[in-house]
């Protein structure tokens, strides 16, 4: 037996009028203002992932844009503007993610984009979209099983090679039943320098295995070898942190966050005051909706760091967790506290304005969420001005969001 769904509640004073909205309720409105473009992403994932893409960074690279500004669409906070978008479908056409233009016109209209017109369609698909029945047609052909060749396999399996365990038994045991006299003293020999090399060598190698994720997480963009080498060097070096941080950062390459969630909690464990790991695990938090855990680590990365800048990117993250949350004027004061610490900051870098374009944009958001129109207009120029002058595509990308916000609103930018 099912209940029927509850309708509104009513007044205690018995009136017919529903009562204010839950709390639950305004939070999960929060989130969904946060993650206005959320359907869009899952689709761009499973398409890209269906593709043989398998990292945002490879993606980037065929697209020639900034991985972060994937991460953000994937995560569906944002959205490319339409001629970016279409070459996205061009990219996801070319690997096989995107077969047809029905599915391309689907992924423009979730991001509320126009459909492809007619030259665009054979531009991308060619004259005709390939029917299904003919898609593969210039594969090569699949390979027969052995229940469908034309008779019996007659070739035998080749040797299996010996693994280096069995290579070094079989070694040991010629050494010893040719040389009886003296084996015994050299096996207790070489079992002894195995353990000193075990242990007065294991930090060594564990910044060799290091060294080596880190280049096939940079440079060859391999995150699955990434994460082996960084596991390996977990493993020899117990007592470093930065192994199982790094490990954590191959971990969101792949989307991975149960793993990245568990590295980053390593790396805690062996370095409470690793106030990057906070900081990391407590966005990774905000992207899952676990705001209250990322507001705690935060706030944990705040009181364990003295530097301007750090503190800044603490504040800034804490003022995104409380605006997700419906708590604005907690997330106002937090950003404005993040600002005045950047722009008292030394001389600033290139971060620096990233992080300052990314403050403002976010107290346009809680300034139009708390009806203040005119210091929404100020922060959204800020934004505007600050994100033009970064000259990358994730600041065109604010940019664009900037100007999209303040022609929504009924004011154009000068």
């Amino acid at each position: 037996m099912t209940n029927a769904p509850a309708g509104p509640k009513r007044r205690k004073d018995g009136s017919g009028a529903p009562g204010p909205p839950s709390r639950s309720a305004a939070i999960r409105a929060a989130a969904a203002r946060d993650r206005p473009y959320r359907a869009f992403g899952e689709r761009l994932r499973a398409w890209r992932l269906r593709a043989g893409i398998a990292t945002q960074r490879q993606l980037a690279e065929r697209l020639d844009y900034d991985y972060t500004a994937i991460s953000h669409w994937e995560s569906g906070r944002r959205c490319p503007p339409l001629d970016v978008l279409i070459r996205l479908v061009e990219v996801l056409v070319e690997a096989g993610g995107i077969e047809t233009p029905e599915e391309a016109n689907e992924l423009l209209r979730l991001a509320d984009r126009r459909p492809l017109n007619p030259e665009e369609v054979q531009r991308i698909f060619g004259s005709t979209a390939t029917p299904a029945s003919n898609r593969g047609a210039g594969l090569p052909p699949r390979p027969i099983p052995p229940e469908e060749g034309p008779g019996p396999l007659v070739a035998s399996a080749p040797p299996r090679e010996a693994t280096t365990v069995e290579r070094i038994v079989t070694g040991l045991r010629r050494l010893w039943t040719s040389h009886r006299r003296w084996g015994l003293p050299l096996l207790l020999s070489l079992l002894l320098l195995a353990l000193l090399l075990r242990f007065l060598g294991a930090p060594w190698l564990a910044r060799h295995y290091n060294t080596q994720g880190r280049q096939a997480l940079l440079q060859a963009q391999d995150p699955v070898r990434a994460m082996d080498r960084f596991r390996r060097a977990a493993r020899l070096d117990p007592a470093s942190a930065v192994y199982p941080y790094n490990l954590a950062l191959a971990c969101q390459e792949l989307a991975d966050l149960e793993c990245a969630i568990e590295g980053y909690r390593a790396a805690l464990e062996r370095n409470p005051d690793m106030v990057q790991a906070y900081n990391n695990l407590g966005t990774l938090f905000i992207q899952v909706g676990r705001y209250d855990d990322a507001i705690q680590l935060l706030r944990q990365g705040v009181a364990r760091t003295a530097e301007p800048t750090m503190t800044a990117v603490l504040y800034k993250n804490l003022g995104a967790a409380h605006y997700a949350k419906g708590l604005y004027r907690t997330a106002l004061e937090e950003l404005e506290w993040s600002r005045s610490l950047l722009e008292s900051a030394g001389k600033p870098n290139a971060n620096t304005y990233v992080w300052l374009a990314e403050v403002f944009c976010l107290m346009g958001q809680v300034h139009d969420a708390l009806g203040h129109p005119d210091d929404a207009r100020r922060a959204w120029l800020n934004c505007l001005g600050l994100a033009g002058a970064i000259d990358t595509p994730l600041g065109r990308e604010w940019a664009t969001e900037a100007r999209e916000r303040l022609q929504q609103a009924g004011r154009e930018s000068p």
